[in-house]
């Protein structure tokens, strides 16, 4: 399969785009404050880190990062992308 060009167009506009993202948001991933996760579907949950952590450290365990945000209720935001997003380990 190959992507057509308007495509591939669509996929750099979006890279782009990305690459925009305002300073506070880098820095919020990288003091650990910000982050995201997908379970195979179609969509990527932006949540609150530290909050997230913090129920971790309460319940004294550590579920699942979708349970955790979840109960946590640390989910700032949900990104729908028009593919699914696999979601892998490394």
């Amino acid at each position: 399969m190959k992507l057509t060009r308007k495509e591939v167009e669509w996929f750099e506009g979006l890279q782009s785009y990305l690459d925009t993202a305002p300073t506070s948001i880098r820095n919020k991933s990288r003091l650990k404050k910000l982050s995201s996760f997908t379970i195979g579907d179609d969509d990527v949950t932006v949540y609150d880190e530290e909050k997230c952590r913090e129920y971790e450290n309460i319940q004294r365990e550590a579920p699942d990062k979708g349970a955790c945000v979840y109960y946590s209720e640390s989910e700032l935001f949900s990104l729908k992308f028009p593919f699914d997003i696999e979601s892998t380990a490394g």
